[in-house]
């Protein structure tokens, strides 16, 4: 029996010899245990390299081997391994190694830059990602709607919901926004004198550079009656237009016209590239007494 029971331990011993461990893991935890006093009286410090053996038997019977509480363990040798985590794969760079793995996060080396360049050097890059200069955007793309309120002239994106909803309430659109009015009226007490058959101008607004829609009407303030009166918008002053000025001139001729009689402009586009002042013209036909216009006239930005 006593013959049988050394046969056995002789086996184990064997077994416990011969069985190893690859260290598959990061290189540097063996330092990282000694300085954490999971091992005491450590020999130089080691890197272990993918192909190093340690000897179990050998590891369970060192004489430095001392067993720690587990809190111990945690505080010391496992937080000192993460803190300083080793590289990944070879330590010298090769396609596909992630060679670099810092405390950080940070991620370099030659695998990273294989991983990613399809995606940053070559075609497929046009179709996954769009560029900072120019991008050609697919499918339904969005962005926040910008203020009704936002200035004009920035660089800001407009939705469809920008450009598409009105106001909802009795604001006006800012200075160089489409949707912009200018007006002008002159009520009867600050009428304009006329001369008979002579154009003037009944009121203006100045007009900075942009598609705009004009109109305005001329009442005209008479003491006797007149045979002809007109109005007109224009960008000439106190000139009668050429009939039929796109538009915006209205001719009565061939009746009799009395003092409030109204006389609608007509609709004038005035398409500017500098700051420009607008008119609203008047002329009257009379031989007797005397006459006088007033009005108003309002400028709409289309664009």
């Amino acid at each position: 029996m006593d013959h049988r029971r050394a046969q056995l331990r002789v086996a184990t011993m064997r077994f416990l010899t011969t069985f190893s461990l690859t260290f598959l893991a990061l290189s540097g935890v063996a330092n990282a245990q000694c300085a954490g006093g999971l091992i005491v009286n450590c020999p130089a410090a080691v890197s272990p390299q993918p192909t190093d053996v340690i000897n179990l038997w050998q590891l369970a019977q060192a004489p430095h081997m001392r067993k720690l509480p587990l809190s111990q363990i945690l505080s010391t040798g496992l937080t000192a391994s993460f803190a300083s985590p080793p590289p990944i794969g070879s330590t010298a760079p090769n396609t596909g190694a992630f060679t670099t793995l810092s405390a950080t996060g940070t991620v370099s080396g030659t695998g990273f830059t294989t991983l990613l360049s399809p995606y940053l050097t070559t075609s497929l890059a046009g179709s996954t990602y769009a560029p900072l200069a120019s991008p050609t955007f697919t499918g339904t793309p969005a962005a926040p709607t910008v203020a009704a309120t936002a200035a004009a002239g920035t660089t800001q994106l407009a939705t469809t919901a920008f450009v598409r909803n009105g106001t909802t309430t009795n604001d006006s659109a800012l200075s160089g926004q489409v949707g912009e009015f200018v007006s002008s009226t002159v009520l009867v007490g600050s009428a304009v004198s006329l001369t008979t058959n002579t154009a003037a101008n009944v009121t203006s607004v100045s007009l900075t550079a942009g598609d705009w829609d004009c109109r305005g009407n001329v009442v005209y303030a008479l003491s006797v009656s007149a045979s002809n009166i007109q109005a007109w918008v224009s960008a000439a002053s106190a000139t009668q237009p050429t009939s039929p000025n796109a538009g915006a001139y209205t001719v009565y001729v061939g009746g009799t016209y009395d003092t409030g009689s109204i006389v609608q402009s007509g609709t004038a586009r005035e398409s500017l590239a500098t700051t420009t002042t607008v008119y609203l013209g008047g002329f009257a036909g009379f031989t007797s007494g005397t006459a006088g216009a007033y009005g108003f006239l309002g400028c709409r930005r289309m664009r």
